[in-house]
């Protein structure tokens, strides 16, 4: 039996609900912007049942099968990733931060987003997406999505606590917004839910 272990990142694949697409995370001690985040379909199991696209995890593949399946899985850190294309009535602070982007002449930009008590919540990070694919590929992995979200992982004093990570696509803007609340069960993140999701 060939496998395979490592740490990462349990999205929701966009091609089928019978596979997961695992991107590969650095180790702990890892130089984040110098690791290949590498993307890799793999089949759906039992394994997978209490996983919530999002989620760090570290894991073992068995590479017998194509593709290849889950021998060993276990969740270090519980986010939640959810990509929303054609968002419409996109954030105020995202709006801002492509704003000064541009008259910056910067492809990307980001902000830190704070409630009204000025307490950060989180990070938006907004880049520019002229060829209109860039969504499509943070959706797939080929376009990492990491070095951010483990750079807030590092960043704060509160290990272990979840995020929530939302990947938004807004509707005729030549840009693309990836914000990452702090707390997954946190107002910044409720307030996201409610107003680009459904559930």
């Amino acid at each position: 039996m060939r496998t395979t272990s490592g740490r990462f990142r349990a999205l929701a694949s966009p091609r089928s609900d019978e596979e997961w697409l695992f991107v590969s995370l650095p180790e702990p001690d890892e130089d984040p912007d110098a690791h290949e985040y590498e993307p890799t379909f793999v089949a759906d199991s039992d394994a997978l049942s209490d996983v919530e696209p999002g989620a760090l995890v570290s894991a073992t593949l068995d590479w017998e099968a194509s593709p290849p399946t889950v021998s060993e899985l276990t969740v270090e850190r519980e986010t939640r990733y959810r990509f929303v294309p054609e968002t419409t009535n996109l954030f105020e602070a995202a709006q801002d931060a492509w704003a000064e982007a541009v008259t910056g002449g910067d492809g990307m930009n980001s902000t830190v987003l704070r409630n009204t008590d000025g307490e950060e919540t989180g990070v938006c990070y907004v880049f520019g997406d002229s060829s209109g694919e860039l969504f499509a590929g943070f959706e797939r992995g080929t376009r990492p999505i990491e070095p951010l979200v483990l750079r807030v992982n590092r960043s704060r004093d509160d290990d272990g606590v979840a995020r929530s990570v939302f990947v938004l696509d807004p509707v005729g803007d030549p840009f693309v917004a990836v914000a990452v609340a702090f707390d997954r069960e946190g107002l910044l993140a409720r307030t996201m839910r409610d107003t680009y999701l459904d559930d």
